[in-house]
This record gives structure tokens, sequence and C-alpha cells, in this order.
């Protein structure tokens, strides 16, 4: 990354307020390292757990709380802190002990100052290097750079190795006993010497440039400078230029992120520059403490896990081969435990995903990850859900009761579905199979209706079905002795089969489960019932109200087939629904008790459609006066409409009235015409 990038971005996560509560905002090391004393010049080691820095004038400074600087140690803890710091005898014999800088081994440290051959007795201003003996430092030996003595000359000075051991960067002054200082260049030569400090001129102003250092590709160079505010220093930075590299570009300061109104200084990266540790009085009542932030993400991933659940039961989804869609493609490093029921993702910052699971019979629940604004390495926990497919798969055979041997095609065996043929089913007429779904949440009677077979209803309970599942269930007919009734369902408005009404049922009372077929196509049906009992049959659809026909086989003995159609009335003003099964007295108007289930139903009907009002309208044949039929048939129907009203019916909503002979709807010269103008039917008036 180069500095104007770095420098570009920091600016941009500030005015963004991305870093806010981040690594990217700098943070105190802890009180194992900071105290009420002052803690400047961090070293870091390369493998970044050991940290070196000076701590001045503390009381167990080799010279005490007045004018000492010692060089102090703090290792990493496991859980990310710094142990409380110590002091090194072997590496504080001066006053001012400073540890400059480390190889790239970590086992060569720069020190300031020059010490005697037995390294106990500090000489004068200067270099020493020591290297790393197991856990312990060796005696420092003078490091020669050519007049340097000469001109280090000021009250203080530092410097920074490069890490490949061939640049030193320094801080010092030409004058003697100055406390300004400026950076210097010395670069060791093939021979192993050092050569001279030469003036960095492009970047030495006429205020202070301090604390400098050379990142580990000795490309970019950090250093501090009060040249923006008088003794106040801030931390600038600078690159090599791509021409010369003995030149450098203009200083730029780093954001005000890094760079507080107060003093900042000692500014060093770790080896691969992705953090950063310096000095600073920010915060504090005037004493410098170190710190640390985050320059860029060394690991800019999000890594997301979490448990692959069932949405519709919220349980784990253990057991089954899983795929994990991210932006709608399978993500092959996805890992994923089936036993489980578990995922972890390892991703990109800086997009938004979609992310989802995918498994048979399962749709995936499509989530979300955005880490667009997400600057540093993050975990997130987000579970995915599958939605089950909605079915249940129901397969089987479609055999002869008791001789397991399967309906021939010849008898054209189809599927029944709560009393209509389906389309959904598969059925393979040539080897007696068939393939159903059926949704959950349902119960479901299956029947395989063939010629000249009677079906056998199957119960199917998908009501609390949470999974899509399959199971075997064969269908069966047998060969029992039933009346079957045909016919057509027939729309008493248009006078035409109902072919286009969704779900017509056909209903026998008192038998939930019979065996009824409709062909939504054309309107026909058939029902086998058992021969030798009286039936009440009815067509149901919505938005109709249906007519009830009484169907008398007590004297059938089965095999026989029986026409019948069965009308149905539209629910709309002016539509008249005759009541078959109503029976009075002989010339009275005296209600017999079988024509409550008929009366009943109209009552249950009214109840459940509160704004229908109707009319009762009676009618007879042309057989006696006009008057005395006219007077019958009003009575009739008053008996019947006080019936309903009885039930709890309004009276401003049901009327009676009498037609004698005026409105046949058949022949009076026959005996079936005259049976058919014998009637009570209900007339609807408003809705």
């Amino acid at each position: 990354m180069t500095m104007k990038a770095y420098l570009f971005i920091l600016a941009f996560l500030v005015a963004n307020g991305i870093l806010a509560q981040s690594s990217f905002i700098p943070q105190a090391v802890g009180s194992g390292v900071n105290t009420t004393y002052n803690e400047i010049n961090p070293v870091l080691s390369p493998d970044g757990k050991t940290l070196y820095f000076t701590r001045v004038n503390h009381p167990e400074n080799t010279y005490g709380f007045e004018d000492s600087q010692d060089i102090w140690v703090s290792r990493l803890k496991p859980d990310g802190t710094w142990s409380p710091a110590v002091r090194p005898l072997f590496l504080n014999i001066g006053r001012y002990n400073n540890a400059l800088s480390l190889s790239a081994d970590g086992n060569t440290i720069l020190l300031e100052g020059v010490y005697n051959r037995r390294g106990n007795i500090w000489k004068k201003r200067g270099l020493s290097i020591s290297t790393k003996n197991g856990e312990e430092w060796t005696t420092p030996v003078r490091l020669r750079v050519k007049k340097l003595s000469k001109r280090n000359r000021g009250m203080k000075s530092s410097a920074s190795m490069s890490a490949d051991g061939n640049y030193i960067v320094h801080s010092f002054s030409r004058s003697y006993n100055s406390d300004k200082t400026n950076l210097f260049l010395s670069r060791k030569k093939r021979n192993g010497r050092w050569a001279r400090p030469i003036p960095i001129r492009e970047l030495n102003t006429r205020y202070n440039e301090e604390a400098p250092f050379l990142s580990a590709d000795a490309n970019t160079l950090y250093f501090a400078s009060d040249w923006k505010h008088r003794g106040q220093f801030d931390i600038f930075v600078s690159k090599r230029s791509a021409k010369d590299k003995y030149v450098w570009d203009d200083a730029v300061p780093l954001s005000d992120t890094i760079n507080s109104k107060q003093w900042d200084s000692y500014f060093k990266t770790t080896a691969n520059g992705s953090w950063a540790y310096f000095s600073s009085t920010r915060n504090t009542s005037g004493g410098a403490d170190i710190y640390k932030v985050k320059l860029f993400e060394e690991n800019p991933f999000v890594i997301v896990s979490g448990t692959i659940l069932n949405e519709r039961t919220r349980a784990v989804l253990t057991g089954k081969p899983v795929v994990i869609l991210v932006n709608g493609q399978p993500f092959t490093e996805a890992v994923v435990n089936a036993d489980s029921g578990t995922y972890r993702l390892k991703l990109p910052l800086r997009h938004n995903y979609t992310i989802a699971a995918q498994a048979e019979h399962f749709t995936g629940i499509v989530d979300t990850v955005d880490v667009r604004t997400v600057r540093e390495f993050t975990k997130t926990k987000k579970d995915l859900k599958l939605s089950p497919y909605p079915y249940i798969r129901v397969q089987g055979k479609l055999v002869v009761q008791g001789s397991g041997k399967i309906i021939p095609a010849s008898a054209d065996p189809q599927v029944v579905v709560n009393g209509v043929v389906t389309d959904s089913a598969h059925v393979n007429a040539a080897d007696g199979t068939y393939d159903l779904l059926l949704k959950h949440g349902n119960k479901y009677a299956l029947q395989v209706k063939a010629r000249r077979y009677e079906p056998v209803v199957k119960q199917v309970d998908a009501t609390d079905a949470s999974e899509y599942r399959e199971m075997a269930l064969d269908l069966e007919a047998s060969a029992e002795k039933m009346v079957h009734v045909v016919g057509t369902v027939i729309d008493k408005k248009t006078g035409k089969p109902v072919a286009a009404v969704a779900q017509v049922q056909i209903a026998v009372e008192g038998m939930p489960n019979a065996a009824a077929t409709v062909t939504p196509e054309t309107g026909s049906y058939e029902l086998s019932l058992p021969p030798r009992r009286r039936y009440t049959v009815s067509a149901k659809a919505t938005g109709y109200y249906p007519v009830y026909e009484d169907l008398d086989f007590s004297n059938e003995t089965g095999n026989s087939e029986v026409p019948r159609d069965l009308v149905i009335v539209p629910i709309e003003v002016g539509q008249s629904i005759r009541m078959n099964n109503i029976f009075f007295e002989p010339a009275k108007s005296v209600l017999k008790k079988e024509s409550f289930a008929e009366l009943d139903r109209v009552a249950t009907f009214l109840r459940d459609n509160p704004d229908i009002k109707i009319e009762i309208g009676g009618h007879t044949d042309n057989v006696g006066k006009a008057a005395t039929n006219l007077k019958l048939s009003e009575a009739r129907a008053k008996a019947v409409a006080s019936y309903i009203i009885q039930k709890g019916i309004g009276k401003d909503r049901v009327v009676a009235k009498g037609y004698g002979l005026t409105k046949p709807v058949a022949s009076n010269a026959t005996k079936d015409g005259k049976a058919q103008n014998r009637r009570v039917e209900f007339t609807i008036l408003d809705k």
C-alpha cells in the first residue's frame, strides 16, 4: 500500500465515522506499560511479542528518578494485553539508555551511547549494538559511523537502523549542547564500514526533526517534527524518491486520527506495517504514554458462521448434505458440518454478499452480509434457514384389493383426492403405479377411480408435516357391488354443466368419505353407494346453493347405474332454489318431521350469510279450485317461514307468499309434472 493510499483511506474512514471504537483509533497499550511516568520510544520485536521502551525518571531506573532514562521490557500475553514491564539490567548502563531499533531477526539491537570494553560504563555519545545470546544480550560494542562523534554535539539524539542493516537514519544537532535536531542518513559501504551521516535536506527545516524510523523495506521514513506548531510535535512520513534512493519525497503529516493536539513522536511500525506504536501526551496530564494504532487490516476478512435451521420448525438441520451459496454461486471454501448442522465462511471485506444454504428438497432463504464499510477482521454469527418443500410425496401401486394384482390399464385408473380427479398425480397405467404431491397442512382422502371397480378410501394426514418426505401407499379398488349414480352438475341459471367452477364436490349426508369423483372439464360426476339405503346427495361449490336430492336405494341390490343430475343455484338476487325434501300432511300446512333437515340447511345458510333476504314461495298443481290452492300454498309457505324464523333468523329477512297453481314448472297433464309443480322454493330478494 502506498502512503498516499494509506492517508486517503484514513481520511475516508474518519470522515465517515467508520473508525469509531475500532483499532484504527489510537489506543493506549495498557497499564502493564503505561504509568504516571513518561513512556517513550517503543521498539517492537519482529514477532510482535516483545515491547522495548524507555521509561523516564522512574525510581527504579539506574540513576533513579532524576534525569534518567532506562529501557524496560513487556511481553504480550495470550489475552492480547501486555505484561507488567521489567527493567533488564544488562541493557541499562548509562544515564540515558535507549533501545533504538531491532534487526529483522530480532537478534541485534541498536543502542544509544558508547560504552567501555566491559560494557558497564557509559563513555560518550554514539551508537552501539548488542546481540542476543539466548534470553540475554551480549556486551554492547561500539558501532563506528564515520564522523558521527564530531557531528553529534547536541543535547539529544536518536537513530533507527533499517531491518536489513544497510542504513541508519539519525536525528541530532551539529551545534554544541543545542536541543534542535535534524535528520541525517548513513549507509553501510561495501567494505562493511559506515559512511558519514549526510543531511536529509528535503526533510530538514529550521525547526526540530526527531525520532526517525525506517520501515522494514527501508523505503518509508517516519519522524516527528514541530515545524507546523513550534513545540508541538506531529508525526510525518516520507517515501524514497522513485528516481534516486538517496532523495526523499516531501514529508506529509499523518492524519488527525494519529496526530493529536498534544505531543506525538517515536512512531514505529510492525514488520509488515499493519500496526504502529508511538508515544503521545494525549489524554494525559502532560506525561507521555505509549499507544498502538492499526494502519491497515492484514487479515481483511469476515468469518461468518452459524447454524443451518429448518425455517418451519426452527430445528437444526443435521444429517443432510448442504451447499452454501455466496452471491448465488456454490462457495467451495465453505466448511459445513452435517453432523452438527453448522457452517463457516471466510469472505473478503469491503463487499456486500448474499448467502444461502442449499439442500435437496429445501429452498434456501437468502440472507445478506454487508461488510462494505468494515475495515477490520471481524466475526459474525448468522443462522441460515432452509424452507422445506411443502409437500409429501405419495407413491405406490394401483391394485385390486385382496389380490395384489394391478388394476388393468383398460379400466382407465385415475387418482382421486378429496373426491376430485387430480391432474397433478402422475399415473402410469401400464405398470399400475402413481406418484402424487400433497401439500402440508391438510388431511386427504385418496382413492383410485377405475371402471367396474369400487374404490377404497385411504387417509393421509399432512396437517403436522414439517419437511418434505416420501411415503408408500398402495391404492386399492374392490369388486364390491355398488349402486353407481352418474350425472352432471348443472348451473340452474345457465342450464349448462358447471365445467368452469373450481372445486366442485359431491356430498352425501352422513358419509364424509363417499366414493365420488368429479371431472372438472365436463362437470360430470360419478358416485358409488352401497345399496339398500336412502341418501341425501348434493353438489357443492363456492358461490352456489345446492339443490338436495333424495335417493332411495332401499330396493337396489347393487351393480346398477342410476342417472341423476345435480343442480346448484348461483347465490344471486332473483334466483330460486327448490326445496325437494319438504313434506306436509295431506291437504294441510302441517310440516312433517322429515322436512326439518332441509329447513335446517336453509336456516344455516341464512345464518352464514346475514345480508341475504329470501321469499318462501308455495306452489300447487291444478287439482282442485284455484282459490283453495292459493290459500293452501300461502299457508304452507308461512309454515316454512315460521320454522326458519324459530331457528333464529330475523323476521325481516324471511317473507312468505303463496302462488297456488299460477307458476307451474312442468305440465299438469302428467303425474310427474304435477309432482314437480307441487313444491316449496325460496327466492333470494337481497344480499
